[in-house]
């Protein structure tokens, strides 16, 4: 069975970056449990990965915002996690397009960010996730903007969540767009 895709102007939440794709993911029940398929290669729009990784976060922690140069893939496991994303790239049509989307283990499903658009995760619970990338992850090649810059207007549901060193130390989007020639 395919998952059913979602188009940026199907979301109800908001419309997504251009390139952003969530795949609503089947789940297969008996007696035993349960099986979700969370990626396929034939998929529409499916990217190639090259590495993939599980990561928890406890509850009140964000992650981001980071943009890369390569394209990701993020299924929640457990728990809840709210996505920010920002179109960073000077070429597309949604350039500078600031939106929110939250995946649940209770509704399967995947997002596709495309490399150039800006993302963050926060999780409000304990929250458990894969992600994988169209690259391998290299020292160096991201960009981290600050999490709270009014500029990308990104409604975050926390005023003052457990970051990252490095996250605290994230340029503003102003330097960011500088650095990406916008």
């Amino acid at each position: 069975m395919r998952p059913h895709i979602i188009a940026s102007d199907e979301v109800a939440e908001a419309t997504l970056p251009q390139g952003v794709v969530r795949y609503d993911l089947a789940e297969y029940t008996d007696g035993r449990g349960a099986l979700i398929e969370i990626f396929r290669a034939e998929w529409p729009a499916a990217p190639r990965l090259l590495q993939l990784n599980y990561a928890r976060s406890l509850p009140n922690v964000l992650r981001g915002v980071h943009v890369h140069p390569y394209s990701d893939w993020l299924v929640v496991i457990s728990g809840r996690m709210s996505i920010g994303l920002f179109d960073a790239r000077p070429q597309s049509s949604t350039f500078r397009l600031g939106a929110m989307t939250v995946l649940d283990a209770t509704a399967p499903a995947a997002l596709l960010i495309p490399n150039g658009v800006a993302h963050g995760f926060y999780s409000e619970e304990a929250t458990s996730f894969v992600f994988g990338s169209t690259a391998s992850w290299q020292p160096g090649e991201t960009t981290v903007i600050r999490w709270d810059d009014a500029e990308m207007a990104l409604r975050w549901s926390c005023k003052d969540p457990v970051i990252s060193e490095r996250d605290s130390l994230g340029i503003s989007l102003a330097e960011a767009l500088a650095k990406f020639g916008g």
